[in-house]
């Protein structure tokens, strides 16, 4: 619903939205294959990795030219490694 009416109210475009649902979908898929490796690394490694996945982020929805405020409640990882997202499934 949060990604409609920011298409309706003209901040994202109908591609972008379709854009951050397959992103959405990416980072889950990453995040379950990736739960053994993450309770293998040490503090400082899982945060490296947390940093390195959120430069990679932070450079696709530049890439893509999709607002972070937007995409915040959805991409953003945590302190766990975890992403959130619930309001960006519709």
């Amino acid at each position: 619903e949060r990604l409609t009416q920011a298409v309706t109210d003209g901040k994202i475009t109908e591609e972008q939205k379709t854009l951050i649902l397959q992103k959405h979908k990416e980072l889950q898929t990453e995040r379950e294959s990736d739960r053994e490796n993450w309770k293998n690394m040490t503090r400082e490694e899982r945060q490296t990795e947390m940093q390195k996945r959120h430069d990679e982020l932070k450079a696709w929805l530049e890439a893509n030219n999709i607002p972070s405020d937007l995409f915040l409640n959805f991409g953003e990882m945590d302190r766990a490694g975890r992403h959130g997202g619930e309001g960006w499934r519709k």
